[in-house]
């Protein structure tokens, strides 16, 4: 056991004279300047050799001087000096001793970042988005906004950041699908250039959708239909604080664009129902926001009772109706036959004048038709009277007519005879 002691404690000794033996100087020094060679006054130096380094600051002249010790020559020695805004650096190799390093200082560019949002990551054909983005650090600058649509033809907007770094530019989209944005900053003398990340949103084909809100004895029923024969699922929320919180309390799913939700509530009073269509590939989400009032159990009993009594009155209101119209019907009925009575008694009493005024006619055709008479008779004793004369008159020129014959007959007859006795 005391050998192995004594073993340990050689072996301890040993590597701490190996270590002790292995420091070796090395002395660095040097001038740092500006990039228009004047000194580096004030600048800060770092000199790394193997394992060890040291930093230190240069004088009035710009000038260093560092001492090290490493376990081995040679050795590789990197000197790193910054000011302000520039930076430089040297490395040597194969260093034993003291070796002078001079550093020249650039000027170097600060690092940037760019940031860029969308206002919507899904959007209906022809809607506008807004693309925002922001440069740090801070600072105004000429930003360029690279748009890919789904065409796959790059669009470029150039705009230039406020003061606070921010940006956005606005575009309405016009083909479906996927599309692509990402901006950049290009740099300048005192910054570095810098590129966002790549952001990415849908346009998507916009539905409409319809709720209609029923409330059946107290179970609220949504009966929801779209414009699209399109299978998707709905979710419903409900809010009773006016839209600042909702609880969802229902999933279904809308199938061939329209989908029944049947609502087992608790709460009571004015109540917001949203109803939340997810979107597909090919239909954009969409959601709808309806107010209801929902009744509680008393209410939903006194409803009843007064939807009870509504319908008797309602019964009743139509046995009333049916009386009113038969009443009605009646009346005309009524009225039409007054008004045929009225006409038939028009007509009677026309029918009266008119035989009155033909009585009237009648009598005086019996007047004229007895003054005929008795001109027939006075014309039939004319005729009879012209009758007799004519007869007479008649009888007058036979005998008259007989007599004149025989005297020119026997005239005749003696002129006759005379001349025959001459002749003799």
């Amino acid at each position: 056991m005391k050998k192995l002691w004594i073993f340990l404690i050689v072996l301890l000794v040993l590597s701490l004279l190996i270590q002790v033996e292995a420091q070796v100087p090395v002395t660095v020094y040097g001038y740092v300047f500006m990039p228009d060679g004047s000194p580096a006054v004030g600048a800060s130096v770092t000199v790394r050799a193997g394992s060890s380094s040291k930093s230190t600051t240069t004088d009035s002249n710009g000038f260093y001087k560092v001492d090290l010790t490493v376990s081995s020559v040679p050795v590789t020695i990197t000197v790193t000096a910054k000011k302000d805004r520039y930076q430089g650096s040297k490395t040597v190799s194969g260093v034993e001793g003291a070796v002078r390093i001079d550093v020249t200082l650039q000027k170097v560019k600060e690092s940037t970042s760019i940031s860029i949002s969308v206002s919507r990551s899904e959007l209906s054909l022809g809607d506008t988005v807004t693309i925002s983005g922001r440069l740090r650090p801070a600072m105004v600058a000429t930003v360029y906004v690279y748009v890919i649509p789904p065409s796959g033809t790059t669009k470029e907007y150039e705009v230039t950041t406020s003061s606070d770094g921010r940006f956005s530019i606005s575009i309405t989209v016009n083909e479906l699908g996927q599309w692509k944005a990402y901006a950049e900053f290009r740099g300048n003398d005192n910054y570095k250039p810098s590129t966002s990340p790549t952001v990415t949103f849908y346009v998507k084909k916009s539905i409409s959708l319809e709720v209609n809100v029923q409330i059946v004895n107290g179970t609220v029923v949504l009966q929801c239909n779209s414009t699209e024969d399109v299978t998707a699922p709905l979710d419903v929320y409900i809010s009773v604080d006016n839209g600042s919180s909702w609880i969802k309390v229902s999933s279904k799913q809308m199938s061939h664009g329209s989908v029944e939700i049947p609502l087992q509530l608790t709460v009571y009073g004015r109540v917001l129902v949203k109803v939340y269509f997810h979107g597909t590939a090919k239909y954009s989400a969409v959601q709808q926001i309806k107010e209801m009032c929902i009744p509680s159990p008393i209410e939903v009993s006194l409803q009843m009772k007064v939807q009870n009594l509504t319908q008797t009155l309602n019964q009743w209101i139509s046995k009333a109706q049916a009386l009113e119209e038969s009443l009605n019907e009646t009346l005309v009925k009524y009225n039409e036959t007054a008004k045929a009575l009225k006409q038939v008694s028009m007509e009677k009493q026309q029918l009266e004048a008119q035989v009155s005024q033909l009585q009237n006619e009648k009598e005086s055709l019996q007047q004229k038709v007895e003054q005929l008479t008795s001109k027939v008779e006075e014309l039939e004793n004319q005729v009879a009277t012209l009758n007799l004369y004519l007869i007479v008159s008649t009888m007058v020129s036979l005998i008259v007519g007989i007599g004149v014959g025989f005297l020119l007959g026997k005239r005749l007859v003696a002129k006759t005879v005379k001349k025959s006795g001459k002749e003799e």
